[in-house]
């Protein structure tokens, strides 16, 4: 389907690579994006991506980065899942703010937008190939002293596409969770810059 509209459309790009975690393919894809404004989405569309229009809004306005956030009180959520899901998601966001970021409801959201030479600046130096990227783009992101805002959107659980908890995967998760802090030498919880950098 990719390579029927990149034949016609000269701005779509197909690239296929060895399968090394979605962190190392979305850096790629990120690094020769271009644009004012580059972003990438989850294949489920688990969020709509009519919600772009309004992201781009608010980087139009100032901020370097906005991310989709199913966290806020304006997000809406069209299915449930599991209870056993949930409190893993819970469990991990709380852990999530005690021992690397305080101030992000949701950093794992998989619609997420840039300024474009704010990403190019982030994805060069990303290193996590696998599925909390998004938390070491963020730490970056409070390093370099960017502008991110959430976003409340809509959000749809595909169980199918989503990534599986088991006790194996959830101690994977928490072993790259420490890699991340252990490679920025985070003592206490990093504050990610939330107004806008103009």
């Amino acid at each position: 389907v990719v390579k029927s509209f990149a034949r016609r459309n000269p701005n779509l790009v197909f690239l296929r690579r060895p399968h090394r975690g979605k962190g190392a393919a979305v850096r790629v894809g990120m690094l020769i994006a271009e644009g004012t404004i580059v972003g990438f989405s989850d294949a489920d569309l688990a969020t709509p991506l009519r919600f772009l229009r309004p992201m781009c809004t608010f980087l139009e306005e100032g901020y370097d980065i906005a991310i989709a956030s199913r966290a806020l009180p304006a997000s809406k959520s069209t299915s449930t899942q599991s209870t056993m899901r949930k409190m893993l998601g819970y469990g991990f966001g709380w852990f999530v703010k005690r021992i690397l970021i305080a101030n992000i409801y949701d950093t794992q959201c998989g619609l997420k937008l840039f300024r474009g030479d704010c990403a190019r600046s982030l994805f060069r130096h990303l290193s996590s190939p696998g599925p909390l990227f998004d938390m070491e783009l963020l730490v970056l992101a409070a390093r370099k002293g960017f502008g991110v805002i959430e976003v409340p959107v809509e959000w749809r659980h595909h169980p199918e596409t989503r990534l599986a908890y088991t006790p194996l995967s959830s101690l994977k998760l928490l072993a790259d969770l420490w890699r991340i802090r252990q490679k920025y030498g985070i003592l206490h919880p990093v504050y990610v810059r939330k107004l806008p950098r103009r």
